[in-house]
């Protein structure tokens, strides 16, 4: 699981081309891993389900499916360190949480951002007939 997590937290296409032939050679040097790696490589790497990695995310879009998901996992990440408090003690990490929230103003995006590979990705699909503009 964690070379999947390493994969999946990826900051860069580089490195996780990287990390990726190393995970893939040594999944198909395990015996036990075989048909794990040939699965992943079909459906995670080869299909068109492959673009699962953070790097792709872009900014100001939710990482999970959810975006209570995605901001549970922040404050478990960054307030909590995934450590379980009693209640006094929760509800003081509840109130940094508070503070940081409130001075930390971010300004949100009402308008999402076109990538490179946006664009590529849709001609891709207009191409294939798979993608209709009205």
């Amino acid at each position: 699981m964690l070379d999947i997590k390493n994969l999946h937290n990826s900051t860069c296409a580089g490195s996780y081309q990287l990390d990726l032939k190393m995970i893939l050679n040594k999944w198909k040097k395990d015996p036990t891993l075989k048909d794990f790696h040939d699965y992943f490589n079909k459906q995670l790497v080869k299909s068109v389900f492959n673009r699962w990695q953070i790097y792709l995310t872009p900014s100001g879009f939710a990482n999970t499916n959810s975006p209570i998901e995605s901001f549970n996992n922040s404050i478990k990440e960054h307030f909590t360190k995934r450590l379980k408090y009693h209640i006094i003690s929760a509800l003081e990490v509840f109130v940094d949480l508070v503070h940081y929230e409130s001075d930390n103003k971010k300004q949100f995006e009402l308008q999402g951002k076109v990538y490179k590979h946006m664009i590529e990705d849709a001609n891709h699909l207009l191409k294939k007939g798979k993608l209709e503009l009205n």
